[in-house]
């Protein structure tokens, strides 16, 4: 078999990682909107290459491109928020006043109309205000009540997310945008069920925002909770940044231009879907990926990696169709439209042709998304002490962003992999370091250097993934 994607080592160690996106040159049909039909969304798809080798089985990649125009005009839906902040005792102090003026600073955003439920977590979680449809006296009340909120405990996140998942989802409608707000310091006291709370926000239509705050948080958890659910990922390393990143929240909903929206791909006739990359997928002729909501100037690529028979030199091969759904954000019915995208190659024994038909912009991409995953699965293994092999991974991911020409990302790797022991912190005596004199200055930096290292890369390696 020939292969005209790179394999690679991350590619059989991709767990539930995060979706992702497609743009390819090939056959694309024609899908302009309906007269009702704004045009807020396009849809365009181009493979790897525009030939397939003839009489054997070779690997193909495929980007398809979801990107949303500007608004003229913000005309937003009221907003169903539900606000769910850690409070756990290393919240305590400033980051404790941080949250509670984001909040505050939130609830000012809200106009008469708008719906809002808060809860908080520590040892239990707690309701703090009820879903409600907010006139000028609940804006009072509510404020009132986070002015009050104290750290203190440990991390209940699971009850939290439990909670303000049913406050929420009870109040979705076409009429509203809904959206969870999620904010966490710390690593959960229990990880059971909080991804199944994300996938079902993510089935009733109400995205996820996380927000990782610090360095103690769990990463992996957060970005999953994102992905699953069809939201986006934020690290806040300074609790100061807090207040801006809910405001960015809401001014990303006033500016929605599609919501719900889902993308469906099919291979062709004896076409397999190996891989959507950034994600677990099991190898089969057709997927689905969860977008969630998109705002307007936004551009969003999955990215493909499928596998076709051999088929006569001359013939057309089907490769994919791509059928993109979503909800107009800016009708106030929501109306439902789609995009659609075919795509196909030409068998040939020619390598010339094979070689002239590369579109290079399509493989950078595929470079860049396989890095992002070999980044996040790296993370998991450090977290699991398995140092050799997240080292291996972060070197081929340097490598893989380096070759897609994003050279930030690729130094952000890099500075992690620089710091990865090469065993346990706990295994490492002073001996290892130094003069006690240097191992005392050490012992207090380094470690929120390492950790700070860690998050930028997991964030860097997120927002190439489109969270």
């Amino acid at each position: 078999m020939r292969s005209h994607f790179r394999p690679s080592l991350r590619a059989a160690l991709l767990l539930p990682l995060l979706a992702l996106m497609i743009s390819a040159p090939g056959c694309s049909q024609d899908t302009r909107p309906t007269q009702q039909d704004p045009g807020l969304i396009q849809l365009s798809a181009d493979l790897g290459n525009e030939f397939v080798p003839a009489g054997e089985l070779s690997d193909v990649v495929a980007r398809v491109r979801i990107n949303a125009a500007e608004l003229e005009a913000s005309t937003r839906r009221p907003l169903n928020i539900g606000l769910a902040i850690d409070t756990s005792g290393s919240m305590r102090g400033q980051p404790m006043r941080d949250a509670r003026d984001a909040a505050l600073a939130l609830v000012d955003s809200l106009v008469p109309g708008d719906r809002l439920a808060v809860v908080t977590f520590d040892s239990t979680a707690n309701t703090v205000f009820p879903s409600t449809e907010l006139d000028q006296s609940d804006i009072a009340d509510v404020r009132e009540k986070l002015s009050t909120i104290e750290a203190r405990g440990t991390t209940d996140m699971r009850d939290g997310l439990a909670q303000i998942l049913e406050q929420t989802i009870h109040h979705t409608s076409e009429e509203v945008t809904s959206r969870i707000v999620l904010l966490g310091d710390g690593v959960p006291n229990d990880k059971n069920l909080i991804t199944n709370y994300a996938q079902q926000a993510g089935a009733r239509g109400v995205p996820i925002s996380a927000l990782g705050l610090g360095l103690d948080y769990d990463e992996v958890l957060m970005g999953e909770i994102a992905q699953l659910s069809g939201g986006s990922f934020h690290y806040v390393e300074d609790s100061a940044a807090v207040v801006a990143a809910f405001r960015d929240e809401v001014l990303r909903l006033e500016r929605l231009v599609a919501r719900n929206t889902q993308l469906v791909l099919r291979g062709g006739p004896g076409i397999e879907i190996v891989s959507i990359m950034g994600q677990a997928q099991t190898p089969a002729n057709a997927a689905s990926v969860t977008l969630g909501d998109i705002a307007e100037g936004e551009s969003r690529d999955v990215v493909v990696q499928l596998r076709s028979p051999g088929r006569r030199a001359g013939a057309t091969v089907e490769i994919l169709d791509a059928v993109l759904s979503f909800q107009d954000a800016t009708d106030e019915q929501g109306s439902q439209y789609e995009r659609t995208e075919f795509l196909g190659a030409a068998a040939t024994m020619d390598d010339a042709e094979i070689a002239a038909g590369v579109n290079e912009e399509v493989m950078r991409a595929a470079e860049n998304v396989d890095a992002a995953a070999a980044t996040v699965q790296a993370i998991r293994m450090i977290r699991n002490n398995d140092y050799a092999q997240a080292a291996a991974l972060l070197d081929d991911a340097s490598r893989g962003y380096a070759a897609s020409g994003d050279d930030d990302a690729a130094a952000s790797v890099q500075m992690l992999r620089e710091a990865v022991p090469s065993a346990p912190p706990e295994a490492m005596g002073p001996e290892a370091m130094g003069s006690e004199e240097v191992v005392s200055e050490e012992a207090e930096a380094a470690p929120r250097d390492y950790e700070r290292r860690l998050r930028r890369a997991h964030d860097v390696s997120l927002d190439a993934m489109g969270f």
